[in-house]
């Protein structure tokens, strides 16, 4: 039995394994990497609702809990995320340049007029809960630079790294790196993965973010788009 139980874990996590994305190594041309950034980036806010299934490790609250999002035209939003007798975890509400952060189990991380969350600002943030890959606006101020098989985008604060994913992934977008730039604090790194994307709909369906104050992972469960 216990050999069973091996074999059947090592194959869910091979399949797993199997259906993540997987970094590409082929060195990209200028014009490869403005067409591949041109695609996937950010087309700003637009009015959409949905459920998702929530993992977290922070400081406000841990484990997996289901979540709501609902965004407006504008680019604010509220993600809520409950228990299972729907209490409220933690309620995140952003008007695009700030959040606001009510967290009723642990009143003493509750706060206002934050610019960022888990060391991430709300721009970034914002499109990364769109379901796009997350870009500077200043990308369309000059061509990005190219090192062999990563993008770089040099911005204050932050370098932006992108990695895309293999061809056999239809090249989806796979990792960004903002990496602070100058004399920033190493340990403001943030690492952004997506993990799953809806190829059909054109969005990141399964996402995982760690920085330095902890550890989230959201996967789009319902999702409805206005005008889609």
């Amino acid at each position: 039995m216990k050999t069973s139980l091996s074999v059947a874990f090592l194959s869910i996590l091979a399949g797993a394994c199997a259906t993540a994305p997987k970094p590409d190594s082929a060195a990209l041309s200028s014009a490869e990497a403005s067409g591949w950034l041109e695609r996937y980036c950010s087309k700003g806010p637009r009015d959409l609702s949905g459920s998702l299934v929530v993992h977290a490790n922070t400081r406000e609250f841990k484990g997996q809990h289901p979540a709501s999002l609902r965004f407006d035209p504008k680019g604010g939003f509220v993600l809520e995320v409950t228990n299972i007798l729907g209490g409220t975890m933690l309620r995140l509400r952003s008007d695009g340049a700030s959040f606001e952060v009510e967290a009723p189990a642990k009143p003493e991380y509750s706060r206002k007029g934050v610019t960022r969350y888990m060391g991430i600002e709300a721009s970034v943030l914002t499109q990364l809960l769109l379901g796009d890959l997350p870009c500077p606006a200043e990308r369309t101020k000059g061509a990005p630079k190219v090192e062999g098989a990563s993008v770089r985008i040099t911005t204050v604060p932050w370098i932006w790294s992108y990695t895309r994913a293999v061809v056999k992934d239809q090249r989806v977008p796979y990792g960004l790196e903002l990496i602070p730039a100058g004399k920033a604090d190493p340990a403001s790194r943030i690492e952004l993965r997506i993990e799953d994307w809806d190829r059909e709909r054109n969005f990141a369906r399964k996402v995982r973010v760690h920085t330095a104050e902890g550890d989230l992972r959201w996967t789009w469960r319902e999702r409805k788009e206005q005008g889609t």
